[in-house]
């Protein structure tokens, strides 16, 4: 059969357009399968880009942490040693109280501060025997109530004070009473030359007062009377439960180190001296309470007296010292 040629013509236009026609629709499903796998793609690599941001932005936040932990540490240690090593212990811990040590590597900015909180007091100059207002100084700065917080002790407002060792130099001794009681204190600004200066009025309804020359160089200690317990008894290695009868002796429970603290006990024939581990406060029953836990007699002292009764006997905090070490570092 034989076929014009515009017969023939014709059917190859419709079988162009159909088979186009096919390319296309293909091409467009290729297209559209490309455009999902490419935004496949994109979310996963920004799903693992995320990832290992955070990996290493954890990694780099618990380096510093690390590093700051150790420096920190290391920067006790140093205070720590210059202390132990010092001839003039108060006038040290000054010195030491704010002190910054630059850590030598590439980063200027490395340092460590020193914070120090003694619980003892100094006299940096004489006072004549009998006084009735007496200026003395913490060789550092306010001790806090908690190891973990910021917060400073509020001293009692009234209370006992006392010298504990009573030597003078070249060999002298103390002659008179070596305690007094305070009805008043007073706190000032920390100086640099002789640290936080602390002024006690002294009871002079409840004599007798200091009845020998104060010399520069005397330390004191806060303690009290007041305190009672209602265990019969105590023995090494157990808590001493403390009762507070009021809002002063529960000012006095905060000024005891909140960990491995020391107290002194007046006993009838000698003062005897114990550490313990931690120091708790509960206010929500009445009567409030401290715990000193785990009891222990202070190596080299006295000989310690068990069963330990504090019940009408006088309460002191020893010479307890603490220091904290804030550490900062470049990037």
């Amino acid at each position: 059969m034989r076929r014009s040629l515009n017969e023939i013509q014709e059917t190859m236009k419709q079988f162009k357009r159909k088979h186009i026609a096919v390319i296309s629709k293909q091409a467009g499903a290729t297209l559209v399968v490309i455009i999902i796998a490419m935004l496949f793609i994109a979310v996963l690599g920004a799903a693992v880009y995320t990832l290992t941001s955070v990996a290493t932005l954890n990694q780099i936040h618990a380096q510093r942490a690390a590093r700051a932990f150790y420096l920190s540490e290391s920067g006790v240690r140093i205070a720590a040693g210059e202390y132990k090593a010092a001839a003039n212990k108060n006038a040290t811990l000054i010195t030491l109280h704010d002190k910054i040590f630059p850590i030598p590597d590439s980063t200027s900015n490395n340092n460590v501060k020193i914070k120090v909180y003694p619980y003892w007091f100094y006299a940096d100059t004489s006072f004549d025997a009998g006084v009735s207002t007496l200026t003395l100084n913490l060789p550092g700065e306010l001790p806090l109530i908690d190891d973990t917080g910021d917060a400073q002790v509020t001293f009692p407002a009234g209370g006992l004070l006392r010298i504990k060792n009573l030597n003078r130099p070249g060999g002298a001794t103390w002659s008179g009473t070596n305690f007094v009681y305070y009805s008043a204190i007073s706190v000032g600004a920390f100086n640099p030359a002789i640290g936080r200066p602390v002024t006690f009025t002294l009871d002079t309804a409840k004599p007798p007062l200091f009845q020998s020359q104060i010399i520069a160089g005397d330390e004191f200690y806060l303690g009290s009377d007041t305190l009672t317990t209602a265990q019969a008894a105590n023995q090494s290695g157990e808590d001493l439960i403390i009762n507070l009868a009021s809002t002063n002796d529960d000012y006095m429970a905060q000024i005891f180190p909140p960990r491995q603290g020391t107290i002194f006990v007046v006993m009838p024939a000698s003062i005897s001296q114990y550490s313990y581990t931690s120091r708790i406060i509960t206010t929500t029953a009445t009567p409030h309470t401290v715990k000193l836990t785990n009891i222990q007699p202070v190596a080299g002292a006295a000989a310690p007296q068990w069963p330990l009764n504090v019940d009408g006997r006088q309460i002191y905090v020893g010479k307890n010292l603490g220091f904290r070490a804030l550490s900062t570092f470049g990037q």
